[in-house]
């Protein structure tokens, strides 16, 4: 039974499984005779925006109240005539200044993830989020590092997801290194209903499901979820999710069989960084394998929590948090 965690993992790390490989007994005796990990390079620290910040309670003082002024005695006025008031013409129409929600309105951000379960740091990811009109591009790099024995090592990777104006991949792209020359690369290109991937030289063309579908790789892929729904009139949203790897003798199964993933807007929750409290978004994140709390200002990704114990997984922007953050109660 493969447990809560690993679900996860499957899910919002490699589509097509080739950390899943990388991680299997076939390259432990590489892994284990690797050189120890580099030291992390440092992450540039942001400041914090002063408008994420809780507002301080105001100050109490040992002040008396003011006493209440009173009322001036009534003063009798004399009635002076007034012409009759001019017909009062229809006020003018005013129009809405709030624009209408538009999941492809312009923004573009960047940011480094930091990641770790039940307490062990497991890598990082920087990325890059532009959206606009034409769709979304998704690019990141970082490595995962991974406690083998007594030897600390790493596969590092980089990723590039392109969602279409209708928020349908087009194309998705990974490369990962492991030690000692081991790597894999793996890149698809959907056109239609036809998608052709490409896996260590090996080309073969696949059938795929119609209609928009996101796809989820690394991490860094749940940035898109805040910054495409954030405004929305209902506060939820969900999407299918695009699967690959199917045999290319298969049939593709209709949209409404996706794997779905739903994002609900759950209000404010507060937080600590250090001893800084701010004020975030609250969502909701469901799919087939479990709920996760993200976190989120506006459209900006903040942080993710999933499970609890040794199952957990927590990711937080680490230019924001270099030493995570914890919830209020």
């Amino acid at each position: 039974m493969m447990t809560r965690r690993r679900r996860w993992v499957l899910l919002v790390g490699i589509p097509i499984g080739v950390l899943v490989l990388a991680l299997g007994g076939g390259t432990l005796a590489i892994w284990i005779t690797s050189p120890p990990a580099p030291e992390d390079e440092p992450v540039a620290v942001r400041d914090i925006p002063e408008d994420w910040l809780t507002p301080a309670p105001p100050e109490e003082t040992d002040e008396a109240p003011a006493p209440p002024e009173l009322a001036p005695p009534d003063v009798e006025e004399e009635e002076v005539p007034v012409d009759p008031p001019e017909p009062e013409e229809d006020p003018p129409v005013e129009e809405d200044p709030t624009p209408a929600f538009s999941p492809l309105s312009p923004f573009d951000t960047s940011g480094t993830l930091a990641f770790s379960s039940g307490g062990r740091d497991l890598g990082r990811e920087t990325y890059q989020l532009e959206i606009g009109p034409d769709g979304v591009t998704l690019s990141s790099e970082g490595y995962f590092s991974v406690r083998v024995v007594l030897v600390n090592v790493r596969a590092r990777f980089t990723q590039e997801t392109v969602l279409d104006s209708t928020l349908r991949a087009s194309s998705y792209s990974l490369d990962m290194n492991v030690p000692l020359g081991r790597s894999f690369s793996t890149s698809a290109h959907i056109d239609g209903q036809r998608a052709v991937i490409t896996a260590d030289d090996e080309q073969r063309e696949t059938p795929v499901d119609p209609g928009p579908a996101l796809m989820l790789g690394m991490f860094s892929s749940y940035t898109m979820l805040p910054a495409l729904v954030a405004g929305h009139p209902d506060g939820a949203a969900e999407y299918p999710v695009l699967m690959l790897g199917r045999n290319a003798s298969e049939e593709a199964e209709p949209a409404d069989s996706l794997p779905v993933i739903r994002i609900e807007h759950q209000g404010e929750q507060r937080i600590f960084a250090g001893d800084r409290e701010l004020t975030v978004d609250l969502y909701l994140v469901r799919s087939d394998v479990g709920d996760a709390m993200l976190f989120a200002r506006g459209r900006e990704f903040l942080g993710l929590h999933m499970g609890e114990g040794d199952e957990s997984i927590r990711i937080h922007r680490a230019d924001y948090f270099p030493d995570g953050f914890r919830l209020a109660r």
